[in-house]
Formats: C-alpha cells, sequence, structure tokens
C-alpha cells in the first residue's frame, strides 16, 4: 500500500504544472529586460522606445558631484537622439532589487561611441531607478559613477 501511494504521489507531482514565478523574480526580470531594451533604444537612437521607457520625470546625475545640477529629459533626449552614437554597450554585472513600484537597478557598465565628435570608451557605475506605472516599468532617475580601476576596488572580504 505503502508503495502504491509513493507512486501515486509521484506521478501527481510529475504531471502537476510547473512552479510559477513569484511575483519579484517576475519583476526583477522584467527590469532587467528594460534595462536592456533602454540601452539597445539609445543605441537605435529610437525615440519612441525611448519615450515608452523613459518617465518625463526622469533625472541624470553624477554620484560624485553632488553640486552640479541634474540633467532633466528633454536635455538627455535632445543629446541621446542628436548627439551621441552609440556603437556597443554591455553590463559587466546588473543586480536588480524589487521593492513594491520601485526598483533599484545597480551595474558595472562598460560603453563605446561618441558625442559629437569626441570619441569615448568608458566603464562607469550606474544605479538606476524604475517606477512600476500603468503603461510598465519606466526609469526615473540615473545615477553615474566612475568604476574603480581594479586597483582601486576594495578587496573581498
Amino acid at each position: 500500500m505503502k508503495a502504491a501511494m509513493a507512486v501515486v504521489g509521484l506521478l501527481a507531482a510529475a504531471t502537476a504544472a510547473p512552479p510559477v514565478s513569484s511575483p519579484a523574480a517576475t519583476d526583477t526580470a522584467a527590469v532587467e529586460q528594460a534595462e536592456h531594451a533602454w540601452m539597445q533604444a539609445m543605441r537605435d537612437r529610437d525615440a519612441v522606445a525611448l519615450d515608452r521607457l523613459v518617465d518625463s520625470r526622469f533625472t541624470l546625475a553624477g554620484l560624485d558631484d553632488l553640486d552640479r545640477p541634474s540633467v532633466p529629459r528633454s536635455a538627455w533626449l535632445e543629446n541621446t537622439l542628436h548627439h551621441l552614437r552609440v556603437q556597443r554597450t554591455a553590463f559587466r554585472r546588473l543586480k536588480v532589487g524589487v521593492f513594491g513600484d520601485v526598483a533599484i537597478a545597480r551595474s558595472t557598465f562598460t560603453w563605446a561611441g561618441s558625442f559629437d565628435t569626441e570619441a569615448f570608451d568608458d566603464t562607469s557605475v550606474l544605479v538606476d531607478t524604475w517606477v512600476r506605472t500603468s503603461a510598465g516599468w519606466r526609469v526615473v532617475s540615473r545615477l553615474v559613477g566612475d568604476a574603480p580601476s581594479a586597483s582601486e576596488a576594495p578587496a573581498k572580504q
């Protein structure tokens, strides 16, 4: 009898629906996907996608110069669509934390391209703040800092 019950239990487990993702895992994946879509839209200079992903309240600011004013969305879009040419982007690391309707994406990010005629190839630390809206996740803030060089990076404990 015990063997029959074990077989029935195994069959039930084998035919059960696969486990569903938790809402937090689903939200984390959605924000990660939005991060990648945002960078693709920058590379493509896709105004429609940028408008969908970048909230009207968006600002860009530096992590290390608190006295410098933030760049508003309108100036950021103007620069992105008309002055910036991005050839390559890559997240070396990307960590997303979701807190209800707010998500924080922290990353080490590399990118290369040009701003007007000045070429760049940089690695930065980014902190992006996303909010859930009726239209989906939208970024409201990006904080940018220089990534430490290997010699400056703190030792792992």
